[in-house]
C-alpha cells in the first residue's frame, strides 16, 4: 500500500518538474549590450559643427538626467559653466541613449535639439543631433578624470 503512495507521489513531482521546464525559453538570449556608465567627466574632443564646444567637459552625476557643463572650449553656443548641456537623458534601445542637446544659448531661451547619443566602448561616445540651423552634426567625447 505504501508503495503506490511513493510512485504518486513521484510522479507528482515529475510532471511538476516538466511543466516548471517548459517555462525556460528554449532558445538563447541574443548577446547582450555591455553596459557603460554615463557617470563621470567627459571631454568633447571632436565635433563636425564648425569645432563647437570642443574641449569642453561636462559631468554626469549618479543618478541625475543631465550634464553639466563644468569647463567651457570653444564657446560658439554661449554655453555656460554649470548649466546642462544635455538634458532628459534616458536609456533607448541597444544601448542608446536619448537626449536633448544644447544647440544655442545666445538668446534668452536656450534652444536643446533632440540627440541620439552611443557608446564606443567603455571610454568614448558619440552624440548625434542637428544644430539650431538644422544640418546633423557628431560629437565625440571622451571620459576624463
Amino acid at each position: 500500500m505504501k508503495l503506490p503512495i511513493v510512485l504518486y507521489t513521484a510522479l507528482l513531482l515529475t510532471a511538476a518538474s516538466c511543466r516548471t521546464a517548459r517555462k525556460v525559453p528554449a532558445t538563447a538570449p541574443s548577446t547582450p549590450v555591455p553596459a557603460y556608465s554615463l557617470n563621470g567627466n567627459w571631454r568633447l574632443q571632436t565635433s563636425t559643427d564648425n569645432k563647437a564646444l570642443e574641449g569642453t567637459v561636462v559631468t554626469v552625476m549618479p543618478g541625475e538626467s543631465e550634464a553639466l557643463v563644468r569647463a567651457v572650449g570653444n564657446n560658439s553656443y554661449c554655453i555656460r559653466e554649470k548649466e546642462p548641456l544635455w538634458r532628459n537623458l534616458k536609456n533607448g534601445p541597444g544601448g542608446t541613449f536619448t537626449l536633448e542637446s544644447l544647440v544655442n544659448g545666445c538668446t534668452d531661451s536656450r534652444i536643446y535639439s533632440p540627440a541620439t547619443l552611443r557608446f564606443s566602448g567603455s571610454e568614448e561616445l558619440y552624440i548625434t543631433a542637428r544644430s539650431s540651423a538644422g544640418p546633423e552634426f557628431v560629437q565625440t567625447w571622451k571620459r576624463v578624470p
